[in-house]
């Protein structure tokens, strides 16, 4: 492989890489808008989970158990998410 060859390999290399960056952004804002549509749907659902407790099923005990859990989970990631679009 001569050095023409390389310089030409590393130069597309650096070119699909900056590509890659270019459209970085649009990824992460695509996956906020969908995390940001999945945390509200968790709190549309919020009453109905945090009250399933009270059926005479075990089922419900983990589903408000499980919302729970999940809520500040699901916080975090869009918090994270906003930050890695935001902040670099």
């Amino acid at each position: 492989m001569t050095s023409t060859d390389r310089a030409d390999l590393v130069e597309g290399i650096v070119d699909r890489f900056a590509e890659w960056v270019r459209f970085g952004d649009a990824k992460a804002g695509g996956v906020l808008v969908l995390l940001g549509l999945g945390l509200v749907d968790l709190l549309d659902h919020a009453p109905r989970l945090t009250a399933a407790h009270r059926l005479p099923s075990r089922w419900g005990d983990l589903a408000t158990a499980v919302f729970w859990l999940s809520l500040p989970f699901a916080v975090s990631v869009v918090v994270c998410v906003t930050r890695a679009l935001f902040h670099g």
